[in-house]
């Protein structure tokens, strides 16, 4: 297993290192963690590593120490991380999601792990589920289990679930009678959540069949919910800007959204045919607009804010 580590300007290769060498082995996913300047990595064989972001390695393997500074164990696969900073005690708490809908906590403090302790959401354990999305905002922690539609928030310093979102209870309001059919549609398949982000005072979830769901981040109060593809949201960015020392004014905040097959609103509501390609067309489309509306991907940004008024 061999990780390539690009510069995000250009996307130029600028070094190889191989964490295993087992060759089936795969990465899981990457976190970085800023307060430590470190970067978590974990496989797919449950291997858990620290890499230190300020150096490169001197050696395409081995380079314990220098480069792979800590690892740490588990006991099953990590599908997805966040973290946490508690700046007046200098930690910083990893979370890490596994099977059987249990959280590992990792607490580190001057590059150690001081403390480690599990989480489950199920009381009994439930066997056959996976903690597959993970998302903080420093101040809570929100988390979904697969296979279902329920979206939980923690409160990180209990350890407690406080909140929960049922996905499968939500209509989009973007519908009118003629595009939905609640009976085939709204069932706990299509209702799965694939991609979760928090931005500002909401949050952001995906699902299956498409929708766009945004909830309060302190209660999960669902503000409005609607479908802008026809099939499984694959992700949601924030991209909220910096400010810097010159900036005199406010900037609203961004969000992108990529997803499968994308869903006009005129079409939804009227018989007129509308082509959605005129815009921007990619190079490998079809010429056919259906069959490109249907199964390309589509990157759509939106303005991150008023989503009551929609």
């Amino acid at each position: 297993m061999i990780n390539n580590i690009c510069r995000v300007t250009d996307g130029y290769k600028v070094f190889s290192y191989s964490l295993e060498n087992e060759g089936n082995t795969a990465v899981e996913a990457f976190l970085y963690l800023p307060m430590l300047k470190r970067v978590a990595c974990t496989l797919s064989n449950g291997r858990l590593f620290l890499l230190n972001s300020d150096s490169l390695p001197k050696t395409p393997t081995a380079a314990e120490g220098t480069f792979v500074m800590t690892e740490l164990g588990s006991n099953s696969v990590i599908t997805c991380m966040c973290y946490l900073n508690k700046d007046e005690d200098k930690l910083c708490e990893l979370w890490c999601g596994q099977s059987e809908a249990q959280i590992s906590i990792y607490t580190i403090k001057d590059q150690g792990v001081i403390a480690h302790e599990n989480l489950n959401h199920y009381q009994p354990v439930i066997h056959n589920v996976q903690v597959k999305k993970l998302v903080s905002d420093g101040t809570a922690v929100w988390s979904y289990i697969h296979p279902g539609c329920i979206v939980y928030q923690w409160d990180p310093k209990t350890r407690y679930i406080i909140n929960k979102l049922d996905c499968s209870k939500l209509v989009p309001c973007s519908e009118s009678l003629k595009s939905i059919a609640i009976e085939e549609h709204l069932s706990p398949t299509n209702c799965q959540v694939t991609s979760l982000a928090v931005l500002n005072g909401e949050l952001y979830i995906g699902t299956t069949w498409g929708c766009i769901i945004i909830a309060e981040k302190l209660t999960l109060r669902p503000i409005t919910i609607f479908r802008p593809y026809e099939e499984e949201v694959r992700a949601i960015v924030p991209l909220s800007r910096l400010k810097t020392a010159n900036d005199r004014q406010d900037y609203t905040p961004l969000l992108a959204t990529i997803g499968r097959g994308y869903r006009n609103l005129l079409t939804r509501y009227t018989d007129v045919s509308v082509s959605v390609t005129s815009a921007v067309q990619s190079p490998v489309s079809s010429h056919n607009s259906f069959v490109s509306t249907k199964q390309n991907m589509f990157i759509l940004l939106w303005r991150a804010e008023h989503w009551n008024t929609t």
